[in-house]
């Protein structure tokens, strides 16, 4: 195993280049303020990818689902290594238990990243990890942080600690104030829409957070992808993903991971053991 690194970005100040490329300013580019400014470039909002109707199916399930406190990765001060654990002072979100109805969800992502995103990025998409499922309270949000990427003090890089080239954020309901998806180093905030679906890179230049919701209840699906051709820490896929080759036969969230299906199960055996080294699944990272 051998980390990918990369040195920090350095946020453009107002009147430098913008980042992208477009030869305009970061103040009248992917950094502009006013009211109808462009989103920064490599976000890209897909509107009313769900309906309605998919939208109001979805929330009652979301809503009649038993939930859980979701973990944080924290640094252990007795042991110096990676350990899970709640922290609310970092992330007060929980995780939602579909069980049986998760095929409804897992029919959307496979569709958004097998079709949807390929047409909009230009890139093929190899293999998804299993979508995750969030609901915030008032009150609920996840401070600044990145998808693939890790900070290392000591070496002063960036870490890439997952093989996720790209993030995916569905939403299925607005009915809540509060609760936006801020990219601090572009200083924008999306407030999310019921059928919207967002998509941005998963390195530490689209670093985010979930601000606070203030009332109402946010609900809102994650998954991470991998192109083909994309840089690898790691020789071998998380266990578990999706590889867009082949439909799996069954279609499970995180949260009933034992449940994953036959299909995948199969091919990360062939693919290589479970105990090596390099694979990324012994390494306690958190998403």
């Amino acid at each position: 195993m051998t980390l990918i690194t990369s040195p920090p970005f350095k946020k453009p100040r107002r009147s430098d280049p913008c980042f992208c490329g477009s030869q305009l300013k970061f103040k009248s580019c992917c950094g502009d303020l006013s009211e109808n400014r462009r989103i920064p470039h490599g976000i890209d909002i897909i509107e009313k990818f769900l309906t309605a109707d998919e939208c109001s199916e979805l929330v009652k399930v979301a809503d009649g689902s038993p939930k859980y406190w979701l973990d944080v990765e924290v640094d252990d001060s007795t042991t110096g290594e990676k350990a899970q654990l709640k922290n609310k002072k970092i992330r007060n979100t929980r995780g939602v238990r579909l069980g049986k109805h998760a095929k409804l969800f897992e029919d959307h992502f496979w569709r958004a990243w097998t079709q949807t995103v390929p047409d909009t990025v230009g890139k093929t998409i190899e293999h998804y990890e299993p979508f995750e499922m969030l609901c915030y309270s008032a009150g609920g949000f996840y401070v600044t942080h990145g998808d693939a990427e890790r900070y290392s003090p000591e070496k002063k890089l960036w870490e890439r600690t997952f093989d996720r080239d790209l993030s995916m954020l569905f939403y299925i309901n607005d009915n809540f104030t509060g609760g936006q998806l801020h990219f601090p180093n572009f200083d924008y905030a999306y407030q999310p829409k019921a059928g919207d679906l967002v998509i941005f890179p998963s390195d530490h230049r689209y670093i985010h957070q979930a601000q606070p919701v203030i009332s109402g209840r946010r609900y809102a699906l994650v998954s991470w992808a991998a192109v083909k051709g994309g840089p690898r820490s790691f020789s071998q896929a998380r266990e578990g993903v999706i590889f867009t080759d082949d439909k799996p036969v069954v279609a499970v969230a995180p949260a009933d991971a034992k449940k994953v299906s036959w299909l995948n199960r199969v091919k990360n055996k062939i693919l290589g053991n479970p105990d090596n080294p390099d694979n990324p699944d012994n390494n306690n990272s958190s998403r």
